[in-house]
């Protein structure tokens, strides 16, 4: 029974990862898209206007290039 359920549910997963593979753009547009919605309450998306971020673009004008001791 559980052998069956983890056989699916692999199975479903992998289908997933296949369809993410043959997209990857449309893929990191989603993921973008999604982080950039969960962070717009967040002190810095206020800070960033991540509310008026719609596109790669928007996104890439919003957020400042910075290293890691910016």
């Amino acid at each position: 029974m559980i052998d069956g359920l983890m056989r699916f549910a692999a199975r479903r997963r992998l289908r997933r990862l296949r369809a993410l593979a043959s997209a990857p753009a449309a893929a990191q547009e989603r993921v973008r898209s999604s982080l950039v919605r969960r962070a717009r309450d967040t002190e810095l998306g206020r800070e960033l206007g991540f509310d008026r971020v719609r596109s790669y673009a928007d996104f890439c004008s919003a957020v400042p290039l910075g290293g890691y001791a910016a």
